[in-house]
């Protein structure tokens, strides 16, 4: 299994900042989610444990209730394996 940290800065949302994990393989399917509620005026650490080590595409959303998936604010595809942002 494997992990990985995201370190965000102020988002600029009131509600709710949602981020998903979802395996490149199988986008369809949610492997994890984070949920923070806003409003975001700090510095964020979001770790996502227990993940395999392969492809994943992680949303960041912001949702109005901190769980319908609401407005896509930006999608990073990351080989956690090697710990890299490819996009």
């Amino acid at each position: 299994m494997a992990s990985f940290k995201f370190s965000i800065g102020a988002v600029n949302i009131t509600d709710y900042l949602l981020v998903i994990a979802r395996k490149g393989s199988d986008p369809s399917t949610e492997a994890d989610r984070k949920t923070i509620p806003g409003p975001q005026p700090e510095t964020q650490n979001i770790s996502f444990t227990g993940l395999d080590a392969v492809t994943y595409d992680f949303d960041f959303r912001e949702s109005a209730d901190g769980t319908t998936l609401g407005t896509l604010l930006a999608t990073y595809v990351v080989d956690v394996k090697n710990q890299i942002i490819l996009a």
